[in-house]
């Protein structure tokens, strides 16, 4: 891979538009974010990822896909957990939600592999609190738990 530009942007649609198509070859474009609204099933997807690297082969395509409420494609996908539900579970089953987190990292990487994406801008690894809007996208208020889960996810995920 060559330099990459240090800003990351989004695309407005399902497809590129011709100003799209302009900002990506831009030199100070390193990456493309991908969101729900990119998103119609796998065949589309991969399309649009081959159209973003036929402009410009270097970019790489990110998205923030982890269960829960922030699973940004559903059509076509596995259906994942939030990590809140998975940190729950570990209240009760150590073993089991060490396994479940790393089921849900494997299973989220494989499919995002297998359309073209780079990066998964994925786990939360944040403290869950009272006050904590994230909560539902963290394992734990329990710093240790986090981690260990955390960890088990990215195992899975790699």
């Amino acid at each position: 891979m060559n330099n990459l530009g240090p800003l990351i942007i989004n695309i407005d649609s399902t497809v590129i538009s011709s100003n799209e198509e302009k900002l990506l070859r831009n030199n100070f474009i390193g990456g493309v974010i991908l969101f729900e609204h990119n998103y119609l099933n796998k065949k589309q997807i991969k399309k649009l990822i081959n159209d973003i690297k036929n402009v410009n082969c270097n970019i790489l395509i990110s998205v923030d896909h982890e269960g829960g409420r922030v699973q940004r494609f559903k059509n076509e996908f596995t259906k994942l957990p939030s990590f809140e539900s998975i940190g729950r579970l570990h209240t009760k089953d150590e073993k089991l939600a060490e396994e479940l987190a790393y089921s849900c990292g494997y299973v989220a990487g494989y499919e995002l592999k297998s359309i073209g994406i780079d990066i998964n801008f994925s786990p939360v690894i944040d403290l869950s609190s009272k006050s904590n809007v994230l909560n539902e996208r963290t394992f734990s208020s329990i710093s240790k738990i986090v981690s260990k889960l955390a960890s088990r996810y990215i195992t899975g995920l790699i």
